[in-house]
């Protein structure tokens, strides 16, 4: 029932073997696999250990970030976000590199833009044509999971768009309260 992860270099295998058991049943046969591990965006972002869901990121070679790829938000609609999210557990401190290439607010009035999240706490924004930006966050120690996301946000004016339209993300660090020497 529950999931696993193979770490190591991008395809490093490891054999898999499983049984099914269940009271008042013979159990099963063992079933064997090899299992390849493959690349995944923790690999561009520096973080092969954590698992990474996205609705749209993609990777981009073409703008780099100290000589490494990046991910890059995909295509958003006006009033739609796109997000990369992860879990981490535990007490923490979260750094990454950030940019945008998109319209700068202006007024009370925000425009276009990248967030980032933690659990259900907007924790950090950037916006316009921004630099490469580092950014470091303190997670309190806590025994819990936290969902990291990071989201581009169009807003809901139709059809304007400035620069790229889009965020990038690149070399982001996670140090646990645990693996702190």
């Amino acid at each position: 029932e529950k999931p696993f992860e193979i770490s190591g270099e991008v395809g490093s295998s490891i054999q898999v073997k499983a049984r099914a058991f269940r009271d008042d049943y013979e159990d099963s046969p063992v079933a064997e696999a090899a299992v390849t591990r493959v690349w995944g965006i923790g690999d561009t972002l520096g973080v092969p250990d954590l698992m990474f869901t996205t609705d749209g990121w993609v990777v981009d070679s073409q703008e780099t970030c100290d000589g490494r790829e990046t991910m890059r938000s995909g295509p958003t609609g006006d009033g739609e976000s796109n997000a990369l999210e992860t879990v981490v557990h535990g007490g923490g401190t979260i750094s990454f590199t950030w940019r945008t290439s998109c319209e700068d607010s202006s007024g009370d009035f925000i425009w276009d833009r990248a967030e980032f999240w933690v659990d259900e706490e907007c924790v950090a924004k950037v916006e316009g044509e921004s630099e490469w930006t580092h950014v470091s966050y303190a997670i309190q120690h806590s025994d819990a999971d936290h969902r990291l996301r990071w989201l581009y946000v169009k807003d809901p004016d139709m059809g304007t768009a400035e620069g790229d339209d889009c965020a990038w993300l690149a070399a982001l660090t996670w140090e646990s309260e645990t693996t702190k020497v």
